[in-house]
């Protein structure tokens, strides 16, 4: 469209101001061309907002919503991850002789923050596509009603921090973790900290015998609570996760659930819940989960190494 074409078409929207709408009329006076283009224009301009505007449209499924929720907190716990790894390596390293890469860091925190933040956004952006593309196409025969692989009531769902957990796990593949060694002084220094700022009496299993390695424990946050996650790689496969939060809740006994396409095994003992998230072809999670809550692992960093303190903190309760 040339700019003559867009000047006729702002004449036969209305959009032009008196003087310019006077020279329009002036030239179509003069072109016969330019008239017919107009006329063109004019018979063209259908009303398409209108059109739309009337349109019954079903409802955004309930599983559509939970799912870009999920994402959206789970980019979230990303930039939360970041900022909290930045904040921990400052301290680490204040008295390291090499002060400079110190305080590179922070810097670096901030663009992978901005870098995951962008992802994040892509991320919900495809899913909403995908998600309404996936209901129109295959809830045809029944429209308005939206397909849930879950099927779960409302009093078996998994809390909103497992939920968003499940989603941030989602995001890993064993490429993001096989090149990462554990900081065992970070990892140290992370577990003081949940436990002297935070008072949750958290450890980390060593889960060696299970085919897992331990690769990282970070602070999330989610709802401006503090949200620990503990990261493994397997022999094979997807990483893991067990990830642990305070829930003022009674006990309750290991359940499964399945969300965002990840295996999420889940209990509550003595006001924490914990979440062992692992990919859908995870095998043997929840056997492993019973394990963790028995207390049949040993901490790697904690008081002592005692296998007493892990089941003192895990029991699955009977």
């Amino acid at each position: 469209m040339n700019s003559d074409d867009i000047e006729l078409l702002a004449y036969v929207d209305g959009s032009l101001s008196t003087l310019e709408h006077e020279a329009v009329e002036r030239k179509l006076a003069e072109s016969p061309d330019a008239a017919l283009r107009v006329r063109w224009l004019a018979a063209s301009r259908l009303p398409y907002a209108q059109a739309f505007a009337q349109q019954r449209l079903p409802a955004v499924p309930p599983s559509l919503e939970r799912m870009v929720g999920g994402i959206a907190r789970a980019a979230r716990l990303d930039a939360s991850a970041a900022s909290s790894a930045a904040g921990i390596e400052r301290r680490a390293g204040a008295n390291d002789a090499d002060a400079h890469n110190s305080a590179s860091h922070p810097r670096k925190g901030l663009r992978e923050t901005v870098v995951s933040n962008w992802i994040a956004a892509t991320i919900i952006a495809g899913v909403l596509v995908c998600g309404i593309a996936q209901y129109f196409d295959l809830n045809d025969a029944h429209p308005g009603v939206a397909s849930n692989t879950h099927n779960a009531d409302a009093a078996d769902a998994a809390a909103p921090w497992v939920e968003a957990a499940a989603h941030y796990q989602r995001l890993y593949s064993r490429d993001t973790l096989a090149n990462v060694e554990a900081d065992r002084a970070l990892s140290k220094e992370t577990v003081s900290q949940i436990r002297r700022n935070d008072d949750l009496a958290v450890s980390i299993p060593d889960l060696s015998a299970y085919g897992l390695t331990f690769k990282r424990v970070q602070r999330l946050r989610f709802d401006g609570r503090l949200l620990v996650q503990i990261v493994y790689l397997p022999d094979a496969g997807d990483p893991v996760a067990l990830c642990v939060m305070r829930e003022t809740q009674p006990d309750a006994t290991i359940a499964d659930h399945v969300i965002a396409s990840m295996t999420v095994v889940t209990w509550r003992r003595s006001e924490a819940g914990y979440a062992l998230i692992g990919a859908s072809d995870s095998a043997g999670l929840k056997a492993l989960a019973r394990h963790i809550a028995d207390g049949d692992t040993t901490p790697l960093f904690g008081a002592n190494g005692a296998p007493d303190e892990m089941r003192a903190m895990l029991a699955y309760a009977q």
